[in-house]
């Protein structure tokens, strides 16, 4: 999952579970690249730097791999490494992606496709820029209106 640094996903590939990430990483690239035209920096993990030199090779971006430091002990947070941690938090409030259900990676990343729409919707939904105040002719405001006409609700997900 490649996401962009508002937690978006702009490429997306499920592999098998037999499959390494570090395998998988230019491929994924190459989903980026079709769905991304003008990009500069891609962040990644340690084991996506064949993934980061591809994208060096194919497309001039630069890679900078996410590293833990020298000497580090316990949980510190990395730079950039958390966007994505972040957003996978936010698909795993989805019921159908808390567990493995699919047969086929097709399926998979159709209901990651699918939660991640309904979770883009809600913000839609929520956001402050989406409203406009309508206020009477004293300018004593009356009523908030809502310009955004998306509803999608589910079980989990707060109201």
């Amino acid at each position: 999952m490649l996401c962009d640094t508002l937690g978006l996903i702009r490429a997306l590939m499920v592999v098998p579970a037999d499959a390494q990430d570090r395998a998988g990483g230019p491929l994924l690239m190459d989903r980026l690249r079709a769905a991304v035209k003008r990009l500069k920096v891609v962040w990644g993990d340690t084991h996506f730097d064949t993934a980061l030199a591809h994208g060096w090779v194919g497309w001039g971006w630069v890679g900078v791999a996410v590293r833990k430091a020298a000497g580090q002990v316990g949980f510190v947070v990395q730079p950039r490494g958390w966007v994505v941690e972040r957003t996978s938090a936010w698909l795993g409030r989805s019921r159908r992606l808390s567990k493995e259900y699919e047969r086929t990676t097709a399926s998979s990343e159709a209901f990651i496709e699918v939660a991640m729409t309904h979770i883009m919707a809600w913000r839609l939904r929520r956001s402050p820029s989406s409203r406009a105040v309508k206020t009477n002719a004293a300018g004593n405001l009356t009523e908030l209106v809502t310009r955004t006409h998306i509803s999608l609700c589910s079980a989990n997900t707060p109201h």
